[in-house]
């Protein structure tokens, strides 16, 4: 449970990072990378919640929300 919440810390870290190097540059080619960690982030989140049985809806949602990223992302790469 606390590394779940450690590579959570650090995916959204890197998120943020890559996010504002995109906006303070003006530079958006790394932009595939941020959507990518950040549907890795709400796949964690989605499958950490359906495991505690926390809200089903919204860990289902959360993991919809991964793999539409995902292919957000497959479609930005190529």
């Amino acid at each position: 449970m606390i590394r779940l919440k450690w590579l959570k810390i650090l995916l959204a870290l890197i998120v943020i990072g890559i996010s504002s190097y995109g906006l303070v540059t003006n530079d958006y080619s790394y932009n595939f990378l941020s959507i990518f960690f950040l549907g890795v982030f709400f796949l964690i989140l989605g499958f950490e919640n359906l495991k505690n049985k926390k809200s089903q809806g919204v860990s289902i949602f959360s993991i919809i929300v991964s793999i539409f990223l995902f292919f957000v992302t497959c479609i930005s790469f190529f």
